[in-house]
């Protein structure tokens, strides 16, 4: 009796049917895993490069962050060095602030400004290269203080270690009679303020 080449391939028949069956299932079963991990990987790229952009965007405010500090810094100290439209009361009160750390009494003090400003103007007009910039406006001072050498000199010493900007123009000292190392001193003293900045338009 013959074989029947059917029956013989019966077997190899149900298992490459049951392979195939197993690979579509498996595929079936594995391609929302598949999905799901290239979504994964899509956000993580996403949420990579939107750290980096977080990063750049927190440098970037960092260092304008520093840059305005700075700029602050900057225009803090240049308000102590050169003060905006100062109130002579203001810097008169400082002239009194040095003389009693030195230990002078003040007899007087007369605010010379308007002398000061138009020798300024005089001197502008001339073309002095010496001449202040107009933004910079003159408080001058004549002090008349009595006191020892030692207490005046320290008052002059003061001044010159203000943190603002002081010029000692002018100095006179005079003995006081019948009181050895007592002196007077007339002094000649000019500080300095920035003019307020007009708004654009005017």
């Amino acid at each position: 009796m013959a074989n029947n080449p059917t029956s013989l391939n019966t077997p190899y028949l149900f298992l490459t049917g049951t392979v195939l069956v197993a690979i579509v299932s498996l595929f079936t079963l594995l391609q929302p895993m598949m999905d799901d991990v290239n979504t994964i990987r899509q956000t993580i790229t996403a949420d990579t490069q939107t750290l980096k952009d977080r990063q750049d965007f927190f440098s970037s405010l960092d260092a304008k962050t520093k840059q305005l500090q700075t700029l602050a810094g900057v225009e803090s100290q240049m308000a102590t060095i050169l003060p905006e439209t100062e109130r002579p009361q203001d810097a008169i009160r400082v002239l009194h602030e040095y003389a009693a750390q030195s230990g002078i009494i003040v007899n007087s003090i007369s605010n010379t400004s308007s002398t000061s400003d138009a020798q300024a103007n005089a001197a502008t007009a001339r073309g002095d290269a010496s001449a202040l910039p107009t933004s910079v406006s003159i408080l001058s001072f004549k002090l008349n203080m009595e006191g020892s050498y030692e207490q005046v000199r320290l008052f002059l010493t003061l001044l010159g270690k203000s943190p603002r900007v002081v010029d000692v123009t002018e100095v006179a000292f005079k003995q006081v009679s019948d009181v050895p190392g007592r002196i007077t001193a007339d002094v000649a003293i000019q500080l300095y303020s920035q003019k307020a900045s007009q708004p654009s338009g005017e």
